[in-house]
C-alpha cells in the first residue's frame, strides 16, 4: 500500500492564513488548542480534498488524531530536556521556536550533569504534569497527549541521541567521538537515561500503552554508518527494547546508514529523504518493510523545471518494487504550493469530496 500525508509549517501558517505562534502557544494548552482547531478548520477549507494537515512535522500519524486531543508541552523533545537544563524557550511569531542556548556546551565532564531521576523534579517538568492534572479535572471531554509522545497511537517521539547531545554540547560532540569516546558515550547514557525516564513517567500520568518510539536522529547523517554503529548504536537499541518498535528518521542523504540502521533492534520503518536511495533500503530490508519518505527540497522551487515532481516520483515508486510506502512532507512558507500540489496531481488517487481522508491511498501508475 501507498499513502500520502502532508503538514503545514508554522511558518506557512503564518504567511498564508495570520497565524502567531507566542510563547503562550506553547504553554497554555486550552490557547493552543483552540488556536489548533482554527488552523484545522483554515486548512480544511483550502484543501477539502486532500491530507494536508496542521501537524508537527513526520511527527503525527494522522488516523490517531482528532480534534478532542489536547496537547500538553507540545515541544521538540531535545528541547525540553534544554529547557530542563536551564535554556529557555524562544518563540519567534512566524516560525518554529528554538531554545536560547546550549546548555551543557561549558560542562567537561558528564559528572557534572543532574541525575536522570532529578530532571522530573525541573520546574518545565511540573508545569506539565500540573497541566495534565487540570485537565483531566476541568475538561473531561479532552484527552491530554502528553509531552514525548504527538497522538493516541503509543508512539513515543525523541530525538536520537546524537542529535541531543549537539543540541546540549554543541558541536564538541563530534569530536568527542574520536578524542574522547568513552565520556561520548557516557553522554548518550545520560541522555537514553532521561528519555527512558520521561517517555515512562509521561506515559503513565496520562495513561498511554507505550507502542513504539520515532528516533529523529537528525545529525547522523554528519556521520558514517561505522561511527553510528561504534558510538551511537548500543544506547539506540536501549530504547528500543523499552519501546517495542522502532522509527529511525534521518534527515539528510543517508544511504551510508542504512547497513548500520539495519542492526537497530525491532526497527519497523525508516524515515528519510533527500534522495536517499529506496532501491537500497529495499535490497536490505526487503519488500515488506515500510519506508516513509519526504521528497528532496529542490523539487518544491518555485524555478525547478516542470517535470522534476513527476520525475521524482516515477524513480520513488518504481525503486520501491510494490512495497509499503508513505509520501510525506512538510510545506514551507518559502516552498512553490503549485509544485507541493503537483505531487497530488502526478498521481493516481481517488479524491473524496465528502470526507477528508487521514492517508490518501493510490496506485502507482509506473
Amino acid at each position: 500500500m501507498i499513502t500520502i500525508q502532508v503538514s503545514v509549517s508554522k511558518g506557512w501558517l503564518h504567511k498564508e492564513g495570520g497565524f502567531s505562534f507566542p510563547e503562550k502557544y506553547y504553554f497554555d494548552p486550552y490557547f493552543r488548542w483552540e488556536q489548533d482547531r482554527k488552523a484545522d478548520r483554515f486548512l480544511n477549507n483550502l484543501f477539502p480534498d486532500l491530507p494536508i494537515y496542521n501537524m508537527e512535522s513526520n511527527l503525527v500519524q494522522a488516523p490517531y488524531f482528532n480534534p478532542h486531543q489536547i496537547l500538553i508541552g507540545g515541544i521538540q523533545p531535545n528541547m525540553i530536556i534544554g529547557m530542563s537544563l536551564g535554556a529557555k524557550l524562544i518563540c519567534p511569531d512566524d516560525r518554529d521556536a528554538d531554545i536560547d542556548e546550549k546548555p551543557c556546551e561549558t560542562l567537561k565532564s558528564v559528572n557534572e550533569l543532574p541525575s536522570p531521576k532529578d530532571i522530573l523534579n525541573r520546574e518545565i517538568i511540573k508545569l506539565f504534569d500540573m497541566q495534565i492534572e487540570q485537565i483531566y479535572e476541568d475538561r473531561p471531554d479532552l484527552r491530554p497527549i502528553p509531552p514525548f509522545f504527538w497522538d493516541s497511537s503509543g508512539r513515543a517521539t525523541i530525538h536520537g541521541l546524537l542529535t541531543t547531545a549537539q543540541k546540549l554540547f554543541g558541536e564538541k560532540v563530534f569530536l568527542m567521538m574520536f578524542e574522547n569516546s568513552q565520556e561520548f558515550k557516557k553522554i548518550l547514557k545520560w541522555i537514553t537515561d532521561v528519555y527512558i525516564l520521561l517517555i515512562e513517567h509521561y506515559a503513565a500520568l496520562a495513561d498511554i500503552l507505550i507502542t513504539s518510539v520515532h528516533i529523529g536522529e537528525c545529525s547522523a547523517a554528519m556521520v558514517s554508518g561505522t561511527q553510528f554503529s561504534d558510538a551511537v548504536l548500543e544506547q539506540t537499541n536501549r530504547l528500543a527494547k523499552v519501546c517495542q518498535a522502532v522509527r529511525m528518521h534521518s534527515c539528510g542523504f543517508s544511504d551510508h546508514l542504512l547497513e548500520s540502521f539495519s542492526k537497530i533492534n525491532r526497527l519497523s520503518i525508516i524515515d528519510t529523504g533527500s534522495n536517499t536511495s529506496v532501491a537500497k533500503i529495499r535490497r536490505i530490508f526487503g519488500r515488506d518493510f515500510m519506508i516513509n519518505i519526504a521528497p528532496p527540497l529542490e523539487i518544491f522551487n518555485l524555478n525547478t523545471e516542470d517535470n522534476a515532481v513527476e520525475d521524482w516520483l516515477e524513480k520513488t515508486l518504481r525503486d520501491n518494487k510494490e512495497g509499503p510506502l508513505q509520501i510525506e512532507f512538510h510545506i514551507e512558507a518559502s516552498y512553490s504550493l503549485e509544485k507541493c500540489l503537483q505531487v497530488f496531481n502526478s498521481i493516481g488517487i481517488s479524491k473524496n469530496r465528502h470526507n477528508k481522508p487521514f492517508l490518501m491511498t493510490f496506485s502507482s501508475k509506473w
